[in-house]
């Protein structure tokens, strides 16, 4: 299994909000206005989330439903330990 990243959290965070669907259009609003009062990308950040699901689909960790869901059940249960519902802001 690959090592767990701040993606990873952030990933299965959204995911449990979301009963298991990681939908980055919610990410991207949730972060967008305090990443851009900090100056930052939030668009190209979200998109560092989608390129690590990317990852994980070809491992079969994820499936992708369309361009705005993302079953991450498998990638929940995987690194159920080793993350809470905030343990990365995002």
């Amino acid at each position: 299994m690959p090592p767990v990243t701040p993606p990873d959290r952030n990933i299965a965070s959204n995911a449990e909000e979301h009963n298991g669907i990681y939908p980055p259009s919610r990410h991207l609003k949730r972060v967008r206005d305090s990443f851009e009062r900090a100056g930052k990308d939030p668009e190209a950040y979200v998109r560092s989330h989608v390129r690590r699901l990317e990852a994980l689909r070809r491992s079969g960790l994820v499936e992708r439903i369309d361009a705005d869901h993302w079953k991450a059940e498998g990638h929940r249960r995987a690194w159920a330990g080793t993350t809470s519902a905030r343990a990365v802001t995002g």
